[in-house]
């Protein structure tokens, strides 16, 4: 049945000790002769931690005219953790649009696959509406897991088609007129408009949950924008001349 042995020094001392890492167990035998074997060892850590599962901040519908596509982005779609990285916020999708498809990057998704938070911010996600339907509305569900055991049940997207909505969402680094700098940044964000031909733009900031930060309209060719009061972190910029917007994820660093 074996031999239970009393440590030299009390367990207990490991109290408040983080779990994380390699632990090692050393047992010297002092006693002359052969001596017998040690077959198996067991080490039971427990902890009190609690993790916060996943929220789902938005989940708004995404409006687009029929035979076109748009981007999904955080405005639309925004799943938070404060346990997880965006990149660890895995959608898994349980339930196909019907009258179009999801892509990410160049790939039509289909049931079962996945993509990331991190990809949603990326502007990486678009879905297109299958010229051949004539349907008004479209949808697709999906889960989230966030890898610690947190998840978000069955939801549903919800997409709009009208000849109304405009499609026009794009990345500002795919856009060549508009300059967005430094990122990340301490004290100023710079905006240049390099086509600037008097035509106001709005700029608005949101914070990673979604919260309007800051709003306020550019009427020039360069305009800085003082974020130093701001907490590090991420931050979405917007910029929309009432036809278009550009959107782009930045970093706030001390």
């Amino acid at each position: 049945a074996g031999t239970l042995f009393q440590p030299v020094t009390p367990l207990s001392e490991l109290a408040g000790q983080t779990s994380q890492g390699i632990w090692k167990i050393r047992i010297e035998d002092r006693d002359s002769g052969n001596g017998g074997s040690l077959s198996d060892v067991q080490l039971e850590i427990c902890s009190n931690a609690s993790l916060d599962p996943p929220v789902l901040v938005n989940n708004n519908v995404l409006q687009l005219p029929p035979a076109s596509g748009q981007k999904i982005l955080f405005d639309n779609l925004l799943t938070t953790d404060p346990d997880n990285t965006n990149e660890e916020l895995i959608y898994t999708i349980v339930d196909s649009p019907k009258e179009g498809s999801v892509y990410l990057g160049g790939t039509a998704l289909v049931i079962g696959d996945t993509f990331t938070q991190q990809n949603i911010d990326a502007g990486q996600m678009r879905y297109r509406h299958d010229p051949a339907s004539t349907a008004t509305s479209d949808a697709f569900s999906f889960t989230v897991i966030d890898g610690n055991g947190g998840w978000i049940g069955i939801t549903a997207f919800n997409i709009e088609i009208d000849e109304s909505f405009t499609s026009s969402v794009e990345d500002i680094d795919a856009v060549d007129f508009i300059h967005l700098y430094p990122n990340p940044t301490k004290d100023v964000l710079i905006i240049e408009l390099m086509d600037f031909a008097g035509k106001d733009m709005n700029f608005t900031l949101y914070d990673v949950d979604g919260k309007r930060i800051n709003q306020t309209t550019i009427s020039s060719f360069k305009t800085s924008i003082d974020v130093s009061a701001l907490s590090s972190g991420i931050y979405f910029v917007e910029l929309s001349d009432g036809d278009r917007r550009y959107q782009k994820r930045i970093l706030k660093i001390d």
